[in-house]
Order: structure tokens, then C-alpha cells, then sequence
């Protein structure tokens, strides 16, 4: 598309933007409004489309101004939506289930599901710095592999790891024996298959030969008529020929009529649209990439420009001013000023504040928000709170911008989308002005300084000599500042500089703590949207798994975005029950090839994040390595520190039953277990979790994220072993990952057969009978019979014998099948891990036994 169709794209989603705006702004006499979830829920939906369009905007647009204004723009609407999905999750009909169906509304604004996907911005990866920043990474990753004494942690220069199981489903263990039994046994039915085959045509061609004599005495000495049997083979020729010309003629128009009625694939376009999107797309990155670095030369020409030409002149106006200022307030008291706080013109900021005073200020006094209202201000509706107006003003003042500056302006004739020099300068002139500002401070502090120290010197002589300079008994002086000192955190105590820090990372990377994992993107993991979850999630007292679209949502919102992107980290808000949206943690359990080291490979992937692997098997192969009490100390500081350098950084915990092991009786509560099990770093665990901050007290070095897997819940691991508390405390969010619906199954076996190369065609391959008999099979153990099957080979031989549902049935039952008994047990465990069983029980104790696993009806879910 061209560079107007991005323009008027762009303006589109400013008019949207501004009539939500005007929707959220509602007085709250405005009438008898719904302010439930169906109204969250078209807010959230609205701005999700506005989000989709916004990044398809930023990703293409090559103007560098225009970018950089998308941008901020995208940031607010990414808040936005967040905050709306907190309020979502406050009015779930699901009483604070953190999964949102939203069938019901998308079916009322007859949209498809494919509006609520989410897409994760592609700037995260395609940023220039950040690319950078992650080929960076991944090299020093691989050099330091290089290095490593370890066979499997060289492979994985070539061969990243996928974090699944090696061994082969398939593969049979036999002795030799018994194999050669095997091939002794087939040996001797190929020989025996290939003496009937011998014999038979033996018998064949003596029975042909006594047909052919027979005839010949029949008709005589010469034993056939020519002429009879030309006429004959002609005629049946021309019938053969006859009858395959109609047969493809019918062939043909019957694939017509199919794919009229969209019960068959159009045929192949001769231009392959998704090919020339992608060389599109990269043509304008490139176009990006120039546009950008002539914008970042320009900026700095244009700021070497004002401070030689303007920065003199600010200086001299500002530096008269100040003098002008303290000479008035001597000649006034008699007494210099303590700062220069009260001299500043109104454009100039103050001195900076720490950080805790500026979080205290932000706040209001003693950490309280400030519940004044501004003169005239309307009354909201009831959902529109503190944090939601913040970003409202501020998506109206990214609107006022546009306006202002974009907004009918001619481009006509800029071709090339170079960037606007008058732009530029007023971009610059205000960074030229906050350095002059800090130069000019810093020359008044130390002018200041010797006014005091001239003219003061003697008053405070005579001062000293009325008073006496003696100090009195004990007096002693001060050190350092009163109080006690706060103890340094642990990782601070070993590794006290960044150098040390920088040198964790190769030593973690030989011993295979920090690993290349195999990239994976969030649009490669397939599932069917759940078109009744709306209804299915308030009719039963155990809440169904949730969908793979609910699934990809929560990790987006939760878990990708705080940790890719800083800002989004720090400006995330809080739900309801006062816990905050960014998740520091997260719980993935379901059976074994359900997706959840995909997932986890996806998170690192799509947010560019460096993967440390902490799972039991990588611990048991380096306990030598850190022996004793403290080894385990120094292991999880040494993984926490360079995690926090190198972030975003992902923590991955497979196995996580067998570390979160519930103590003995006598043990501290919390505590390590005993011997050389991976149980030994749950304290020290649970002790770095805490150390990771979210929201306004959140820097970008705790960009982490911890993930744990499991397979198996209880009672199907150790009975009683697993401690369910520390569980419950640790993770902030907890996803069962179950095995896929009928639809899922659906869609993934034609998925994982295109991938092998073959175009399925439903008229002649029955996929809904292996979407059926797969019932309870993982989508890892579809992908596994499909690859089985589909060899090399066998897609050669496709054209002459088809694909077959038989052919899939037997490698099917080779791999791994969840019962119904291990699914119960899941759904046990996800209905206490998620909170789900006391929530019911509160709701029931509240309504005094009547059970209604839904919400109650002072907060209904309407239409």
C-alpha cells in the first residue's frame, strides 16, 4: 500500500480515538448506562481495533516524525486496553477469573474472532537499537557455547533447543535377540511372498500360452482376422479416450461447483500474495531504516545548530535573570537564598527529585491520592477511575497533537517522506534549552556558593567567638547519617560492580543454565476460537479450560508486553483484589505435549528476552558445582543478577513439582528440602521473586519473568509432596493448558499437513474422522503422527496412492493419550490452584448455601 493509504489509515484511528474518548466522557446524568462487562467489553473490543490498525500503521510507515508520534500514541492504547482488561476481569461473570469470554459480545456486534488475537508489536523485535541489542546477545550466547566442554550445550549452536522430550515415541526397545528373531521372521516371509509371486506368473504366462494355442486351431493356419481386430482396438481406443475426456471435463466442473460453494480451496493466485506482502514489507523497512538515520543526522546538525547560534543568548537571558533574582532578595533580607528553586521561569523544570519523593508526591502525602476535585469537573461514570482518566487526557492530548500538527497537512509533493525541517527545530530547541538550563544551574550553585562564602564569613566569626567553639562532653560527631542502615541485598554483596555482574553470563552459559532456545512466534500455535465459552464458563461449578485465543491473550497482556516494553511495566494497572496486572511469574500445567515449552519459547521469543533454564535436569547435571548449604545461594544470585542485566530475561522451571516439594515436619515453613533434589532452591527462589518490582517502583532491569511447567498435578505425581501454598504464592498466574477441543483438532491437522508439504483437500481425506478419534491426544502428539506419516517418501507416492485415515491411526496410538482420570485430576488441581474453590465457597457463604458458581446478580453480565 502507499504511503496515503497509511496516512488515511492513521487518521481514521485519531477520529476513532477521539469518539471513544467522547463515549468515555459521558456525564453520569447522561441516563440509566450500562457500566457492567458488556460495556468493558466494548471498549476493549473498539480499542483492540484501533490497536491492530495503529501498529499496522507504525510497522509501515516510513516518515520518521509520523513513526515516532504512532508510537506514543500506540503506548496509550496499549495502557488503555490493559486497564480495560482489569476492569473486565473485575466484572467477569466468572467471579475474578482472569480468562474473558467474549463470544457473546463479538456475536452481538457480528464481528469475527479474529478481532480480539492479539499481535504483539513488532517494534519489540524490529526496532533498531533492540535488534541490535539481541544479535549482540545471541552472538557473545553462541561464542560462550563454543567454549563449553558440553556436547549437548555445543549442539545447540546449530540445533537450538526446543525444550521438548528427545526420545522417540516411535522407537521400540528390543534386545538383540529378539531383533534378530524379527528379521529372521520378516526375511522369511519376503521369501516366501516372493516364491508365490514366482509361481503365480509361471502360471500365468503357461495359461496365456494354452489360450493363445487354442484360439490359433480354432481360426485356422494364420489364427486371427486383421482387418476385424484393427476395427476393434480402434473402437476401443476411441471409448477409452471418449470416457476420460468426459471424466475430466466432470472432474472439472465439479471442483467449479465446490469451490462456488466454499466447500473446496480456490486454485493457487499466479502471483503469491503472501510472498509479495513480505518483499513489500521489507523494501519498506529499508526505506525505514534510511529515513530514520537521516532524521537521527538531522536532529543532531539542528542541535549543534541552535546551541552555537540561540544557546549563547539563553544563557546570558538566563544567568541575568538569576543575578537579577538573588541580588533583589539581599537587598530584601539581607540573605541569600538556600536553592534557585524560587528563581526559575515558569518553562524550567525544578532540580530532579529522588524517586522515592516523586512516587510520594505522585501519590499525595503519606502514599494517599489526592481526592480533591478540579473546579467544574463533571461527575464520570462509575468505572471511570483515577488511572483510566490519566490515560484518557493523555490519548486526547496525543489527538490535539495530530490536529494540530498532522491534520491536513499537504504531503503531496515529499515522495520520499523526509522528515519536516520547522518540525525538527521545535523538537530541538526545547533539549537545547534543558542544557543550557543545567549548565546555567550548575554555574549559579557554585556563584551562589561564593556570594555566601564572602559575605557571610563574618557574621559567622563573631557568631563563634559570642558562643565559644568548645564542643561539650561526649558530644561526638556524626558519621554518615543518623539511623540504622538498610542491609544490601544479597546480589549487591557478591557481585558489587558491573563487571563482575557481565562476567556471570559465560559462566552460566557453559554450564547450560543459559540456553539458545528454538525461536517461536505466538501466530504459530494454533486453536480454535471457543464460540460458547460465554455460556460454558458461569453453567458449571468447575470452570472449562480455557481456549488457546484465551490463553495467547492473557500471555500477551500479562506477561509480553510488561516485559518487553519498560514503559508498559511501569504505567500497568492494579485488578480489583489489589494485585497487579504484570505477572512476575507464571503457572503452565497440562498434559505432556500440550504447548506449554512453546509457549514459554514464544514469551522469550516475541519479547526478544535471553532464556535461563532452572529445571531439574540442567540442576542435577551441575550440583557438583555449587556443593554445600550455600550452593544453591549462589546459584540462584548468580542466575538473578545476570537475568537482570541481560533483561528482558526469562526463567524457565520445567518440572516445577519436584522444586516446590512440601517440607518435613520439624523444617522451617518454606524451606529447602534435604539431599541433593532441585527442591534445594525453593527458598532462595521464593526469596528472588520478591526482589523482581512492578508498577511506578519497577525499573527496566526487572524485566523478568519466571516460568514453570508441569505435566502431571497431584494426585498423579508424589501424593502429599507438592506444596500447594508456596505454589499458590509463588506464580501470579496460573494457565491450565489442556488438550485441544474438537475444533482445535480440526484446524491442527490440516495445519501440521500443510507444514509437511501436503495441500488437504477435505472431499477426499476425512479430517473430521481424526479430529474425532484424536479425542484426548495432545496437539505435540498430532504433530508427531503426522511427521511419522508423512515422510519424504510418502509424499511421493501421494499422487499415486492418496493419504488415508488408516494410515494415521496406528502411529496415533503410539503416542501419548491423556484419560479421563488424569483430566479430572487437572481440573482438580486448576479449580484450588486458581483460587476458583474458595472463591465459590465465599460466594455460596455469602448467599447463605445457595450455589452459583457465576456472578451474583448485583453485578450481572447484560446484553
Amino acid at each position: 500500500m502507499s504511503h496515503a493509504t497509511y496516512n488515511r489509515k492513521w487518521q481514521e484511528c485519531m477520529t476513532e480515538i477521539n469518539e471513544q474518548i467522547q463515549i468515555e466522557n459521558l456525564p453520569a446524568e447522561g441516563g440509566d448506562l450500562d457500566l457492567g462487562f458488556h460495556h468493558q467489553a466494548l471498549l476493549y473490543i473498539k480499542y483492540l481495533q484501533i490497536y491492530h490498525k495503529l501498529e499496522d500503521c507504525h510497522d509501515q510507515m516510513v516518515h520518521p516524525q509520523k513513526q515516532r508520534d504512532i508510537k506514543q500514541v500506540l503506548e496509550a492504547v496499549i495502557i488503555r486496553i490493559l486497564q480495560l482488561k482489569a476492569k473486565l476481569i473485575e466484572f467477569n461473570p466468572r467471579i475474578m477469573n482472569r480468562f474473558v469470554a467474549l463470544d457473546e459480545v463479538l456475536t452481538d456486534l457480528k464481528l469475527n474472532p479474529e478481532v480480539v488475537e492479539w499481535r504483539v508489536p513488532r517494534w519489540f523485535l524490529d526496532d533498531e537499537n533492540i535488534r541490535d541489542d539481541i544479535e549482540v546477545q545471541q552472538k557473545k550466547i553462541e561464542h560462550y557455547m563454543a567454549l563449553s566442554d558440553k556436547p549437548q550445550v555445543k549442539a545447540m549452536i546449530k540445533a537450538p533447543d526446543d525444550l521438548t522430550d528427545k526420545r522417540d515415541p516411535f522407537k521400540v526397545e528390543l534386545k538383540l535377540s529378539e531383533a534378530i528373531a524379527i528379521i529372521q521372521k520378516n526375511e522369511r516371509g519376503r521369501m516366501g511372498i516372493n516364491k508365490a509371486d514366482m509361481i503365480a506368473d509361471w502360471k500365468r504366462g503357461a495359461q496365456r500360452k494354452e489360450e493363445k494355442a487354442k484360439r490359433k486351431e480354432e481360426k485356422g493356419d494364420d489364427g486371427h482376422d486383421d482387418h476385424a481386430q484393427q476395427v476393434f482396438s480402434a473402437t476401443r481406443i476411441a471409448a477409452h479416450w471418449k470416457r476420460r475426456c468426459d471424466r475430466k471435463r466432470f472432474l472439472r466442473m465439479r471442483d467449479e461447483e465446490f469451490q462456488f460453494l466454499g466447500m473446496s480451496p480456490p486454485p493457487p493466485p499466479a502471483i503469491d500474495q503472501v510472498s509479495f506482502a513480505t518483499e513489500t514489507r521489507a523494501s519498506r523497512k529499508k526505506a525505514q531504516l534510511d529515513a530514520s538515520q537521516a532524521y537521527k543526522d538531522a536532529m543532531y546538525e539542528e542541535k549543534s545548530w541552535l546551541a552555537k547560534n540561540e544557546g549563547p543568548d539563553m544563557k546570558a537571558e538566563l544567568l541575568e535573570h538569576y543575578r537579577q533574582g538573588i541580588l533583589k532578595r539581599y537587598e530584601e533580607t539581607l540573605e541569600f537564598p538556600e536553592n534557585l528553586d524560587d528563581f526559575r521561569t515558569p518553562d524550567q523544570p525544578a532540580e530532579e527529585a529522588p524517586p522515592e519523593a516523586a512516587a510520594k508526591d505522585a501519590k499525595g502525602k503519606d502514599g494517599k491520592k489526592d481526592e480533591k476535585e478540579a473546579p467544574g469537573a463533571e461527575k464520570r461514570v462509575g468505572t471511570f477511575d483515577d488511572q483510566a482518566e490519566s490515560k484518557v487526557v493523555t490519548l486526547q492530548k496525543h489527538v490535539n497533537q495530530y490536529t494540530n500538527r498532522w491534520e491536513g497537512r499537504d504531503e503531496t509533493t515529499n515522495f520520499d517522506q523526509k522528515h519536516d525541517r520547522g518540525m525538527l527545530s521545535e523538537t530541538m530547541r526545547p533539549l537545547v534549552q534543558h542544557d543550557v538550563w543545567r549548565e546555567v544551574d550548575s554555574l549559579m550553585r557554585e556563584e551562589l556558593a561564593n556570594l555566601k562564602s564572602i559575605y557571610q564569613v563574618a557574621a559567622k566569626k563573631k557568631k563563634k567567638g559570642k558562643t565559644g567553639g568548645k564542643k561539650k562532653k561526649g558530644e561526638k560527631k556524626k558519621k554518615g547519617g543518623g539511623g540504622k542502615v538498610k542491609p544490601c541485598c544479597a546480589i549487591d554483596k557478591l557481585y558489587k560492580d558491573d563487571a563482575s555482574k557481565q562476567g556471570i553470563l559465560p559462566e552460566l552459559v557453559i554450564e547450560g543454565f543459559c540456553k539458545k532456545v528454538k525461536p517461536e512466534r505466538l501466530e504459530n500455535i494454533y486453536g480454535e476460537f471457543q464460540y460458547l465459552g460465554a455460556i460454558e464458563r458461569v453453567q458449571h461449578t468447575y470452570c472449562p479450560p480455557p481456549s488457546m485465543q484465551m490463553i495467547k491473550s492473557l500471555i500477551v497482556e500479562h506477561a509480553i508486553l510488561p516485559l518487553a516494553d519498560a514503559d508498559i511495566r511501569m504505567d500497568a494497572p492494579k485488578m480489583a483484589d489489589g494485585k497487579s496486572l504484570v505477572a512476575r511469574s507464571l503457572l503452565m500445567y497440562g498434559p505432556k505435549g500440550s504447548g506449554k515449552s512453546m509457549l514459554a519459547r514464544a514469551i522469550a521469543t516475541e519479547a526478544g528476552a535471553t532464556f535461563f533454564d532452572l529445571s531439574p535436569a540442567v540442576l542435577e547435571q551441575n550440583w557438583d558445582k555449587y556443593p554445600g548449604k550455600n550452593g544453591p545461594t549462589t546459584l540462584l544470585h548468580k542466575v538473578f543478577t545476570c537475568a537482570m542485566e541481560c533483561s528482558p530475561a526469562v526463567v524457565y522451571l520445567d518440572e516445577v513439582d519436584r522444586i516446590f516439594v512440601a517440607g518435613k515436619k520439624g523444617k522451617k515453613k518454606g524451606g529447602g528440602g534435604g539431599g541433593d533434589g532441585p527442591d534445594k532452591i525453593k527458598k532462595d527462589l521464593i526469596a528472588h521473586l520478591k526482589i523482581l518490582k512492578t508498577g511506578i517502583d519497577s525499573t527496566p532491569k526487572h524485566r523478568v519473568l519466571v516460568i514453570g511447567t508441569m505435566s502431571a498435578p497431584p494426585p498423579l505425581t508424589l501424593p502429599g509432596t507438592l506444596d500447594m501454598k508456596e505454589l499458590d504464592n509463588f506464580f501470579d498466574e496460573k494457565i491450565w493448558v489442556n488438550s485441544p477441543d474438537y475444533g482445535s483438532r480440526l484446524l491442527l491437522w490440516k495445519k501440521f499437513m500443510e507444514q509437511a508439504g501436503v495441500d488437504v483437500d477435505d472431499t477426499k481425506l476425512n479430517l473430521s474422522a481424526l479430529a474425532h478419534v484424536s479425542d484426548g491426544y495432545s496437539s505435540g502428539a498430532i504433530r508427531q503422527t503426522v511427521n511419522r506419516v508423512l515422510t519424504a517418501r510418502r509424499i511421493q507416492q501421494l499422487k499415486n496412492r492418496p493419504l488415508t485415515v488408516q494410515e494415521f491411526l496406528g502411529p496415533l496410538s503410539r503416542t501419548h493419550y491423556t484419560w479421563p482420570e488424569h483430566w479430572h485430576a487437572f481440573r482438580e488441581f486448576d479449580h484450588v490452584i486458581t483460587g476458583e474453590a474458595k472463591r465459590i465457597e465465599q460466594y455460596v457463604q455469602d448467599q447463605g448455601g445457595a450455589e452459583a458458581p457465576a456472578k451474583d446478580a448485583k453485578k450481572p453480565a447484560k446484553k
